[in-house]
């Protein structure tokens, strides 16, 4: 997952330098989007291991993001985005003296952000660098079960607040499609209580993206 992220955004920004002087960028001012991401968070996870108690810890599977967005062209370089996505922070399975142990804690970021466009790519080119800065939620939700002599389990979820800073760009392809990749930092406020043996998962992502362009623009 990790190399396709990675060679997905190489692609990307070969393609937008390559291209960006040959194809033709159109006005965005008041045009929509709608935009779906996939990639991958910053968070660390344990590696499998083993001890003489036959304990076993299995994980590593947290990580995976995917998301949607969608975007509005207040100006040609600003665009107001609302976007809401789920990111797998941890996934453990862990087996000791016969019990089995699990748990799997999932972050939901809606944020509200502003995509400001470097002014140099304005009409000039398809190629739009861009930076972000967002403020929103963060539903956090961990579910635990223990399988022995009884099976128990048991869930919580939970809401913290925080912000995003970023950046990225955009390569505009034709006049209804755009692709792009970004990377930043959801900076979130500690949970009331432990989620998975911690209360922050603050941390860095990146993503990349495919958007559908819509609505008039300014002048068409």
């Amino acid at each position: 997952m990790r190399r396709a992220v990675l060679g997905a955004i190489a692609i990307i920004c070969i393609l937008g330098l390559v291209l960006s002087s040959t194809v033709q960028a159109g006005a965005l001012e008041k045009r929509s989007r709608i935009e779906l991401r996939v990639g991958l968070s910053g968070l660390k996870s344990e590696k499998a291991q083993a001890t003489t108690t036959d304990v076993q810890v299995v994980s590593g599977k947290g990580g995976f993001l995917g998301g949607l967005a969608y975007s509005y062209w207040i100006r040609e370089n600003v665009a107001l985005s609302l976007s809401a996505s789920y990111l797998m922070a941890e996934s453990k399975t862990q087996t000791d003296l016969g019990a089995v142990y699990s748990h799997s804690v999932t972050i939901v970021p809606t944020v509200l952000s502003l995509r400001f466009y470097l002014h140099e790519s304005e009409l000039k080119s398809a190629f739009r660098p861009f930076a972000e800065v967002g403020l929103g939620t963060f539903i956090g939700s961990v579910n635990e079960a223990r399988a022995g002599e009884e099976v128990i389990q048991e869930s919580m979820t939970q809401t913290s607040y925080g912000g995003y800073v970023g950046g990225g760009l955009d390569f505009q392809i034709n006049h209804f499609l755009m692709v792009g990749t970004k990377a930043g930092y959801h900076l979130i406020s500690d949970f009331s209580d432990q989620m998975g043996g911690r209360v922050n998962y603050s941390g860095p992502e990146m993503n990349v993206g495919v958007s559908f362009l819509f609505g008039k623009g300014v002048g068409e």
